[in-house]
Order: structure tokens, then sequence, then C-alpha cells
């Protein structure tokens, strides 16, 4: 790749650990919900959980929505797994 410059991109899934921090739970309440259906969408690749940053925040908004968590607290987090 001589001559191609490589630009730092953000990622487009988090992991399950990351996403428990920014959920302020645990990864077993993230096992459960994804054995429930409940919880943020998310794919399973060999084995492990990730997570679209796009459908954690659509499960943010409608957990905020419902008064269920706090906006400011949630994007805060979320931003920083994202740096």
């Amino acid at each position: 790749m001589k001559g191609k410059k490589m630009v730092a991109t953000k990622p487009k899934k988090l992991t399950a650990r990351k996403v428990a921090i920014i959920l302020d739970v645990t990864e077993p309440t993230l096992s459960y919900w994804r054995g429930k259906k409940t919880g943020p969408r998310f794919v399973e690749i060999d084995g492990r959980f990730f997570y679209p940053i796009k459908d954690l925040r659509a499960f943010l908004n409608s957990q905020i929505e419902e008064k269920k968590m706090d906006r400011t607290k949630a994007e805060t987090r979320l931003a920083q797994m994202m740096d």
C-alpha cells in the first residue's frame, strides 16, 4: 500500500464490554437481554457479541423516551467509547 495514507476510522460496532459500560449494566445483564431479545440489537461473530453503533443509538433513544435513561449520561458514555 505504498503511497496510501492510513486514516483512522471510528468503529461501527462496539464490544459487549463497552456497551455494558455505556448502559451502566453488567455483561451478564446484556447476555440476559440477548436471550430475552429485549436489549439493543447485536451481531454474533465467532462466538463474540458486537453491537452496531446505529442500533445502540436507537436503543438508547427508546430508553430515553421511556424515561429509563438520562440522555446526557448515555451520550457522554457513548462518545467516550468512540474516542
